[in-house]
């Protein structure tokens, strides 16, 4: 119940009709990013390459007149005026190579970025339009110097659970580099994965997600735009899309810690330019990213997400 009336609920909390959930749905594609239009949207550009194609078709057909004075009267008061037809043709071809575009975008429903014509060339704006910049990664010469942590034996503590499930959570303090005070939750399977039911697997998936109010933290990269760095890496506060609809929660502040190469910072992020939170920086080598998550309700929760650099390989070469 809970999930119909998070799909169908509006930001003021009234029910919008599921016609218009249906028209407004946001599409993801395959690669997970926003770059389908909705129905709505989709529907909206075959009208518009609908009425061009129209126009177009028209100015062909019935080209306006125009009148024209001949040239062997001194002037058009003397009655030499003729009507002819106007040559519409080359206007009436981009008129039609407009509609024509609407028309493709409408059936193929792809969000272009990018458009080339006679030589022209019309970019969207780059995906971390708007995020904070992060600074540089310091490579290891650069770091700063900090003073040697003693160690201590880690202190475990096992929490008990009110229903017996295949699964322990033990909370242990003591596996950190510096102050041994920061509690880490492990989460084990009592058995090989292969001998747990799916149904536990999957309220486990469910229950994860509905902890962190659905959000969760992703990474992207691009090429670097600092000398002696590998990639530009976004990071973001990526919500979980459940039937097209965003969760219930909105996302008020992000703040981001990369850590010691990045001089210790805490990095307040901004929303991009598709609203997420997040910032980009510059690195030579995958990282750990935290990011504390404020939601419009007050609450907070802690995200983690290892930032590393399998996907470069797919990143154009600058």
């Amino acid at each position: 119940m809970g999930g119909r009336l998070v799909a169908n609920a509006s930001e003021g909390g009234r029910r919008r009709p599921a016609w218009v959930e249906w028209l407004v749905a946001e599409p993801v594609g395959k690669d997970g990013k926003k770059n389908r239009l909705t129905r709505l949207e989709r529907l909206g550009a075959a009208a518009v390459g609908l009425v061009l194609v129209g126009i177009a078709l028209y100015l062909v057909e019935f080209p306006p007149d125009r009148q024209v004075a001949l040239t062997q009267c001194p002037k058009a008061a003397a009655g030499c005026v003729v009507s002819v037809d106007s040559d519409l043709t080359t206007f009436a071809a981009v008129v039609a190579g407009f509609g024509a575009a609407a028309s493709l975008t409408a059936l193929l429903g792809v969000r272009f970025t990018e458009v080339k014509a006679a030589g022209a060339e019309f970019r969207a704006a780059p995906e971390t339009t708007g995020l904070t910049p992060g600074g540089t990664e310091l490579k290891a010469d650069e770091l700063p110097d900090e003073p040697a942590a003693g160690g201590e034996e880690p202190r475990p503590a096992e929490l008990t659970l009110p229903v017996k499930v295949p699964i322990t959570i033990v909370v242990v303090q003591g596996l950190g580099e510096r102050g041994h005070d920061a509690p880490i939750a492990i989460t084990r399977l009592k058995a090989p994965m292969s001998e747990v039911g799916p149904e536990l697997l999957r309220d486990y998936q469910s229950a994860r997600r509905v902890s962190q109010n659905m959000y969760f933290l992703t990474h992207a990269l691009s090429p670097a735009t600092a000398a002696g760095q590998k990639y530009s890496v976004a990071v973001r506060v990526t919500p979980h899309l459940q039937q097209g609809m965003p969760p219930p929660l909105q996302v008020r502040a992000a703040s981001f810690f990369l850590g010691r190469a990045w001089g210790n910072r805490v990095i307040p992020g901004r929303p991009g330019s598709d609203g997420r939170f997040g910032i980009v920086t510059q690195a030579y080598g995958p990282f750990l990213a935290l990011c504390e998550v404020e939601f419009t309700d007050g609450s907070r929760i802690l995200l983690d997400h290892y930032c590393d650099f399998d996907m470069g390989s797919l990143v154009p070469a600058t």
